[in-house]
């Protein structure tokens, strides 16, 4: 049996060894150590064990690489690449904040929300390039999708001082989020950025905030509002962040404001400029009302309000039938043959 400390990644972390003695098992006898691992620096033979290629079982892969039920080879399958995760280990991502920046200009991404495993599953099944989720359920995500870019929200009653803040960033990172997205000050993105943590901001109408624009509406309809709004847009890049959501902005204005900058900009009702086109799942999926910027995709309130007249009717029916005698009937009642329940109910004729 391979124990965990005798295997090793090397150079490609799909690579797995375990040394076993004195010569290369399963290669060339010409093939030297160094080259058969692909190490770039190959230690000399007397100092390093000759090691044997060996095929490891997808439960043991799992355990070393996979964040997941998906595991490292299906991570391979679908187009990702290696990374380390910030708790330092071996994983695997479908997009890395280096590849998002160079998407800016080039290549349209996706994004949604999810914040259980089917809804991360059912995300990343679907193509979504990006999920954000509410830092509390960053695992359960991970979960659903083992290999996506993510950014974990941190609400700000949640963390309430800076200390709070780099904590429960540091911890959402640990557990598996790529990113971080605070709707705090810039002095907040800063000290983020400076632990080279992707930082994503919040611009335009921000709901929590929104006291300060006299209620919820588009921000950026005068051409006083958007400049000012292209200041807080160049700030929030000064401050270190790598992305921003974008939030109910003219589509004009975000198309305006978008190659302007450098963030990444993520268009939430603010029109097809955005470098990544963002809508909540139950948005997309139709689960509650609307607001005006989104559009429902499917129906799944109606398949609510059937599952629940179901369970209503089903529960009024087991009501009825357990007071009418009709359940439980023959099928659903053990049985005992005939001459062991007479012998019971003499036995306790007996006994009384």
């Amino acid at each position: 049996m391979i124990k965990s400390h005798q295997l090793l990644s090397l150079k490609y972390p799909s690579l797995l060894v375990a040394f076993t003695g004195s010569r290369i098992s399963g290669q060339s006898p010409d093939l030297q150590a160094g080259e058969a691992v692909g190490l770039d620096n190959a230690l000399p033979d007397d100092t390093l064990p000759t090691i044997n290629i060996v095929t490891i079982s997808h439960k043991i892969t799992r355990q070393l690489f996979g964040e997941g039920e998906t595991g490292m080879e299906q991570g391979m399958e679908t187009g990702t690449k290696p990374i380390y995760t910030w708790d330092a280990r071996p994983s695997r991502r479908n997009l890395t904040a280096a590849d998002i920046r160079a998407c800016k200009g080039v290549r349209k991404l996706t994004q949604t929300t999810a914040n259980t495993i089917e809804e991360a599953a059912a995300a990343a099944d679907s193509g979504i390039d990006m999920l954000i989720c509410n830092a509390a359920n960053v695992d359960l995500v991970r979960r659903g999708a083992p290999h996506h870019f993510l950014t974990a929200a941190m609400p700000i009653p949640d963390y309430q001082t800076d200390e709070d803040i780099l904590r429960g960033a540091l911890t959402a990172l640990k557990q598996g989020a790529d990113s971080v997205m605070t709707a705090r000050r810039l002095e907040v993105v800063e000290m983020l950025a400076k632990e080279d943590i992707p930082v994503m901001g919040h611009l335009g109408l921000v709901p929590r905030k929104s006291t300060w624009r006299g209620g919820l509406r588009a921000v950026g309809r005068t051409a006083d509002e958007a400049l000012a709004l292209m200041q807080d847009f160049r700030d929030l890049e000064n401050a270190g962040a790598f992305s921003v959501e974008a939030e109910v902005i003219p589509a004009d204005v975000l198309a305006a404001i978008s190659p302007r900058t450098g963030l990444i900009t993520m268009s939430l009702g603010s029109g097809p400029g955005g470098d990544v086109m963002y809508l909540f799942q139950n948005d997309i999926c139709g689960e509650n009302p609307l607001p005006r910027h989104s559009r429902a995709f499917g129906n799944l309130a109606a398949l609510a309000d059937q599952m629940a007249a179901e369970r209503r009717a089903a529960l009024s029916a087991f009501r009825e039938a357990s007071l009418d005698g009709s359940f439980p009937g023959p099928a659903e009642n053990a049985k005992i043959p005939a001459t062991e329940l007479d012998a019971f109910l003499a036995a306790l004729e007996k006994k009384s």
